[in-house]
């Protein structure tokens, strides 16, 4: 239809554009774009980021779905035109295709950029990284040695007993079994002072004293 239009910034024809757009690897997107101020006059500009970021989110699941790269690239080129997501999109769509796609050097790329250039010193932010490095890369020694300096820093800076525990489990997980138990200890710390559950700790700490004996 959109084809045989001469003037596509007609209200009818913008909200066949704004409604028909659904992947960021498509015309219709592009033609999204070209009317953007248009579009953005008759909805309003959270309309149009909204349809900006949700079209390269549905290239971005398609890139998983096929193991393509190429289209990973596309959707991450097409959120520029978002008009805040841009930054945070590319960070997290290249750690997650990275990660569920198993390339592991990719992945440490992508999550060491991301933590140095967003997470900083962000504990929830850190926390998460963490979560998702030791989920999809467990066995793999550089990735849990950096999940160790994260958790670390996570701990530091968040101060919550989840978060020593996370990091002692990290330690254990990387054969340091002194700095568990003292990770354990300042977390059971931490936990009373908040009079909240100790034996998770508790628990760790005999399984490492086992691992010891």
């Amino acid at each position: 239809y959109l084809a045989t239009q001469t003037d596509l910034s007609t209200p009818e024809n913008l909200e066949i554009i704004l409604e028909s757009t659904t992947e960021a690897d498509s015309r219709i997107f592009d033609l999204l774009v070209q009317n953007k101020e248009k579009i953005i006059l008759l909805k309003s500009k959270e309309v149009y980021d909204a349809k900006i970021y949700q079209s390269c989110h549905r290239t971005f699941a398609k890139s998983l779905e096929y193991r393509n790269e190429s289209l990973l690239k596309e959707a991450q080129t097409k959120i520029k035109h978002h008009s805040t997501k841009e930054k945070e999109f590319v960070f997290q769509t290249n750690m997650e295709y990275y990660a569920k796609t198993g390339d592991v050097d990719k992945y440490l790329v992508a999550a060491k950029t991301y933590a140095k250039k967003s997470a900083k010193n962000d504990a929830n932010k850190l926390t998460k990284l963490v979560e998702q490095s030791i989920g999809y890369f467990k066995t793999n020694k550089k990735v849990t040695t950096f999940a160790e300096s994260l958790a670390k820093k996570a701990a530091q800076n968040g101060g919550l007993p989840t978060q020593y525990l996370m990091y002692a489990n990290i330690l254990k997980l990387n054969g340091k079994h002194s700095d568990a138990i003292n990770a354990c200890k300042k977390g059971m710390e931490l936990a009373k002072e908040k009079n909240e559950p100790t034996h998770y700790f508790e628990q760790l700490m005999r399984e490492i004293e086992k691992i010891k004996a």
